[in-house]
């Protein structure tokens, strides 16, 4: 998403949207937005077509459809980055009523703008109060996390024991852990006179995520027996978000587990 940016194009070569002076008017415009690489650039694009054979009745039909432009030019038109919000049927051309088809999306288009997208719900949102559609039997009160500073941070883990070598019950159990903090020691870097003033402490490695997170999709999907990360204790987990029709089924004293439309089949998985 940062791309547009980035990557230098060639000079006086118009590669992408970015090289262009409407894009460079923009960021002049408004440079509070331009100075955030990752906001997200969209293009809205429609034309009418008809999904019939050319012999059939003319019929008009209008999709709509938002491409982030933030992508290198051969993501920018791939399919998996184009995304239908809306399609007028015909049979007839909407013509000047086409606004008020649109009008859902610009109005999205508006919140975006203005207000962004919330990692967390409003304290006063529909949907912290079901206790049916998410955790069960649960009211979510709790409030976005504060980010932590350097200095906050470090008297969080001052009090924590340093780990000794080998495991036991003396430096392996940390009170209230998992309830009020998520600590499991004060790590030896605190030791560096600098460390609490970093601002990147520690980096993750993306090739082993990819790699991991490839090997768990794959091996979920294929159902590899001891791999998957659809097992038990992940069903049994399910329960506490009322995902009801997947839950496990006890039959016999025994654990029978529904299958999971992303499970292929074992002619499916023959076929891959």
């Amino acid at each position: 998403m940062r791309w547009h940016k980035e990557t230098l194009g060639e000079d006086r070569k118009l590669c992408h949207s970015r090289d262009g002076e409407a894009w460079k008017h923009f960021n002049q415009t408004y440079p509070s937005f331009a100075t955030k690489l990752q906001n997200v650039r969209l293009t809205l694009s429609t034309n009418g077509f008809n999904p019939h054979n050319q012999g059939s009745r003319p019929y008009s039909c209008w999709p709509v459809i938002v491409t982030p432009y933030n992508l290198p030019p051969w993501m920018c038109m791939d399919r998996p980055y184009m995304f239908l919000t809306l399609l007028v049927h015909g049979p007839k051309s909407p013509g000047r009523s086409l606004d008020v088809y649109l009008q859902p999306l610009i109005d999205e288009l508006n919140i975006l703008w203005n207000v962004g997208v919330h990692m967390f719900l409003p304290l006063d949102h529909l949907y912290r109060n079901q206790k049916d559609n998410f955790s069960k039997g649960r009211i979510e009160r709790d409030a976005p996390l504060v980010r932590l500073v350097g200095d906050e941070l470090e008297a969080e883990v001052s009090s924590l024991p340093k780990i000794e070598f080998g495991k036991t019950k003396d430096n392996v159990r940390i009170e209230e852990f998992g309830e009020t903090q998520n600590w499991l020691k004060q790590s030896i870097f605190w030791d560096l006179p600098y460390w609490k003033t970093n601002l990147i402490r520690h980096n993750l490695d993306v090739m082993h995520i990819k790699k991991d997170i490839f090997d768990n999709i794959f091996n979920t999907i294929m159902d590899v027996k001891g791999k998957t990360k659809d097992n038990v204790k992940a069903r049994l987990d399910l329960q506490d978000i009322c995902k009801r029709d997947l839950e496990l089924k006890e039959m016999n004293g025994k654990y029978l587990k529904p299958k999971a439309s992303y499970t292929l089949s074992k002619d499916e998985r023959a076929i891959v």
